[in-house]
């Protein structure tokens, strides 16, 4: 049997950042404003962010 309880799910986010190349990292595009902007996006459509991958150039 299982108990119902009245605990709400709540729909999680992983968030995945990236920049293409050097330059992006250092402008207006990178990982810092690419992830507020997310967990902007997640608070605004009641999502949890659960995870933070961000990704440089190589």
């Amino acid at each position: 049997m299982i108990k119902k309880t009245d605990e709400k799910k709540i729909p999680c986010a992983v968030i995945y950042t990236r920049v293409s190349i050097d330059e992006q990292a250092s402008q207006q595009h990178n990982l810092s404003v690419q992830e507020r902007k997310c967990v902007e996006y997640c608070s605004r459509h009641d999502l949890e962010p659960t995870g933070f991958e961000p990704v440089l150039p190589p």
